[in-house]
């Protein structure tokens, strides 16, 4: 898609590349992210919505483009990212959102490309596409549900259960965990603690 940014192509495009499962899931974070960009009052409610529908648009690539559209677009890939290259999806999709899909807006960027690890003080716009990435409501995770009603009553409180569950999973799946999901629940836990106090 050449020139500015357009919602209905962009859909068209992932609705194309996509599975129909990931797609459903695409379009399932569209909807949760903007119930949290509401309940929160983030102003900007496009920005939070164009990266939610774009956060997946590489996430079909095979881990071998991932790490080869990586190398050619100056994204860097360290050795954490080639024990598990399908975790460039962030990073790669950041970019492709501006090379394919013609967006401009560096917030939507950093949304994408924080959506799977996370990362240290992260925006609201982040952390809501973050939590609604495992939120939403077709996810099949046995957590997910337990956290989305959870999110609506304390959504910081939510984003460290989330950051909980992932990591558990990885651990249970004995995968690579990346150290930069230890650093994101640790910043949200420390955030939360200034906010809320302690966690009960």
């Amino acid at each position: 898609m050449n020139g500015k940014y357009n919602e209905e192509k962009a859909v068209e495009i992932l609705r194309k590349n996509l599975p129909p499962r990931r797609f459903k899931h695409t379009m399932g974070v569209v909807e949760m992210a903007e119930e949290y960009a509401r309940m929160l009052g983030v102003e900007d409610i496009q920005t939070v919505r164009t990266a939610a529908l774009l956060h997946d648009c590489a996430k079909h690539m095979k881990s071998e483009e991932l790490i080869s559209y990586a190398n050619e677009h100056g994204i860097t890939v360290t050795e954490d990212y080639m024990k598990a290259p399908h975790l460039l999806h962030g990073p790669v999709g950041a970019v492709m959102a501006r090379e394919v899909f013609g967006v401009q807006d560096e917030r939507v960027f950093s949304i994408i490309e924080r959506h799977t690890l996370g990362a240290e003080n992260m925006t609201v716009e982040e952390k809501i596409v973050f939590l609604a990435d495992f939120t939403e409501k077709g996810r099949r995770y046995g957590a997910s549900a337990q956290i989305r009603d959870l999110s609506r009553k304390d959504f910081d409180l939510a984003l460290i259960r989330c950051s909980d569950e992932g990591i558990k999973h990885l651990l249970t799946t004995n995968a690579y965990i990346h150290p930069l999901s230890i650093l994101t629940r640790n910043s949200f836990i420390e955030e939360y603690k200034q906010k809320h106090g302690e966690i009960k």
